[in-house]
């Protein structure tokens, strides 16, 4: 019999060295239960639990993993490979202080074992970020975002979940205290994030392929962690279309590092609905391309043709607005989610769904898509003002649509005409948010040499009309690319006081895009970066 169990121990750990997790399980449960049972292979238990953990930790199936390192460590509280375990999967688990906890405990009985303290000091750095949200990206930028993208802990900053004004039982994320244009709110892991190619042809046919792919790895890591089912059953779901609501408000501890919330290993895993699943997912997913959204970490240009979709539960609980107030930031896998201007405590954080740099009617049929109606001051001005702004409107939909710079021109001046008669009625902040709706008629004249010397002196400046866009929308990449340009340009009288003035507007809407994570130096770099036909950052529908 012992003869017969060296031999299952031996080709379970040739599958382990094979990285064949699934088998390796088997047999290592297979000689774990000869172990208990019979008192002369005990000795080697601990290991065996250890090595079946390791094989389920490359599963991501953490919670039966860290049930193994606890029955090896009730057996030898001192067994340095499994305290080693125990802390890789609390990191993984965002338990960064209990996991430092592990590899100190690991050193102490295996001194200067070169992983435990790569591991020990790895999980230190993530409990600085957590606690204190101090994450730098400057120097991975510095770098040309070349490697990998920094590894990043989970972090909640003066952000909570409250009931939202957007509709009967709807909740919302909302700043506890006044922050600063810039401030990061939070930083999310996803889920589960599926992604693919859409060719031209068979577009729609991909993503119902991706998205397949996406509900089936909502639905794996669900079944593997109870914490991260409660996690997305705190979310809306549709069902047959409508959205159910009255959820309540979830305890923020849920979504917060080092939180015993959520934790119970000991006891099953809530039931899986996959129906549930699929009505969440449907909802809450999130892409990686939008309005006021950046990717970092896998090329500054990718192609449209790439698709990628996930869940990350916080920044779902982000509601929309045609004039937002913050930005979505993803660094490799992770979702940073910062202030795109300052923010007093107890305002909602807003993301813009779609594009909004576009007139209301475009907008409201956009909002329906979503099923929802946008009742935010931009969109409540705009309904008031549906009379008097129709006809400019309507051409709006009809010049848009076939194109023609000059066309354009013609109607962004028919709109400037209609704000001046304006004046008495609306409010200067409220007239830029009528321009940022009609923003796409400017920026041809700023392209043409020609339009430009017939029409510029009727028209607002390219500056105003930055400044128009960027308030209603502080981290839109158009606008920052126009801003760095005039930067560029104004190099040559470095110091003086347009150049100044040029770099704070690009400076403010770099924030709004990118949010704070970088030192000032890095930051004019991006700004540099944004400057058309420098061919790094800019994108293709940059104005100039």
């Amino acid at each position: 019999m012992q003869d017969y169990a060296k031999e299952i121990r031996t080709r379970a750990n040739e599958l382990l060295l094979r990285e064949e997790w699934s088998e390796a399980i088997q047999l290592y449960s297979e000689y774990i239960d000869h172990c208990e049972s019979h008192e002369e292979l005990k000795k080697s238990l601990c290991v065996a639990l250890s090595n079946r953990a390791e094989a389920r930790i490359r599963l991501r199936d953490f919670e039966n993993a860290i049930r193994d390192v606890n029955r090896s460590l009730e057996a030898d509280p001192a067994h340095p490979k499994s305290l080693y375990c125990k802390g890789r999967i609390l990191l993984e688990l965002d338990q960064y202080s209990q996991a430092s906890e592990c590899f100190q405990s690991a050193l102490e009985h295996q001194p200067n074992t070169a992983e435990f303290m790569e591991s020990l000091e790895r999980s230190r750095r993530f409990e600085s970020q957590s606690r204190n949200g101090t994450f730098d990206l400057s120097e991975w930028i510095s770098n040309g975002f070349a490697g990998r993208p920094p590894e990043c802990a989970e972090y909640v900053g003066p952000v909570e979940i409250r009931s939202s004004d957007v509709g009967p039982g709807e909740r919302g994320l909302f700043v506890t205290r006044d922050v600063e244009a810039g401030t990061l709110l939070a930083v999310c892991k996803p889920v589960a994030i599926a992604s693919g190619i859409l060719p031209e042809k068979f577009a729609e046919n991909a993503k119902m392929v991706i998205w397949k792919d996406l509900v089936t790895e909502i639905e794996r890591v669900a079944r593997r962690s109870s914490r991260v089912l409660r996690k997305i059953y705190t979310l809306a779901e549709s069902d047959d279309g409508n959205r159910k609501k009255d959820l309540g408000v979830p305890d923020m501890e849920l979504f917060k590092a080092n939180s015993v919330l959520g934790f119970e290993f000991e006891s099953p895993c809530e039931p899986v609905d996959l129906k549930r699943i699929l009505g969440i997912a449907d909802i809450n997913t999130l892409t990686e391309k939008g309005c006021g959204v950046k990717k970092l970490g896998h090329g500054l240009y990718y192609s449209n043709e790439i698709d990628c979709v996930g869940l990350w539960v916080l920044p779902a609980f982000v509601n929309h607005s045609c004039s937002p107030n913050a930005g979505r930031l993803h660094v490799g896998d992770n979702v940073f989610i910062h202030a795109a201007r300052d923010l007093k405590a107890g305002e909602e954080v807003t993301f813009a769904y779609f594009d909004v740099l576009l007139p209301l009617g475009t907008r409201r049929e956009l909002c329906k898509t979503w099923s929802f109606v946008c009742r935010c001051h931009r969109c409540e001005l705009e309904r008031s003002l549906e009379g008097d702004l129709r006809g400019i409107e309507d051409d709006f939909g009809r010049i848009y649509k076939k194109g023609g710079e000059m066309e354009m021109t013609k109607l962004a001046l028919k709109l400037e005409q209609k704000l001046t008669q304006l004046q008495g009625r609306v409010k200067a902040k409220d007239r830029q948010l009528i321009r940022a709706s009609f923003a796409k008629a400017y920026w041809p004249m700023f392209r043409s040499p020609v339009l430009l010397k017939k029409w510029g002196r009727q028209m607002p400046c390219i500056e105003g009309v930055i400044d128009a866009v960027t308030c209603a929308l502080p981290g839109d990449e158009t606008a920052l690319c126009a801003a760095a340009t005039i930067v560029d340009k104004l190099k040559v009288s470095k110091g003086l006081t347009p150049y100044r003035k040029a770099m704070d507007r690009a400076l403010r809407i770099c924030k709004g895009l990118y949010g704070k994570q970088m030192k000032s130096n890095v930051m004019k770099d991006l700004i540099d970066a944004h400057v058309y036909n420098r061919g790094i950052i800019a994108p293709k529908s940059c104005i100039f």
